[in-house]
């Protein structure tokens, strides 16, 4: 996966345009960030990468670029 395909999952589910800034994407400061496109971006993420996030993972997923930290913990990493 790459960076730019993570950036298209949190746009399809959060119904963002591509070229967001991606560092101001956090949970419920981004209005359609609730909990049910949270949970909606963790199942895509975790279908795509065949992985399974700790509770503790999807908890503190709470902005893009902690989506980006938490992936680099599986493996993943994005440059």
């Amino acid at each position: 996966m790459t960076l730019d395909d993570l950036k298209a999952i949190f746009a399809e589910y959060l119904d963002l345009p591509i070229d967001t800034d991606w560092a101001e994407v956090r949970y419920q400061e981004t209005s359609t960030w609730d909990s049910l496109a949270h949970m909606a971006i963790v199942g895509e993420l975790e279908d795509r990468l065949r992985i399974m996030l700790d509770i503790e993972d999807v908890i503190d997923m709470s902005s893009f670029d902690a989506a980006i930290r938490i992936l680099d913990k599986y493996g993943f990493a994005f440059a």
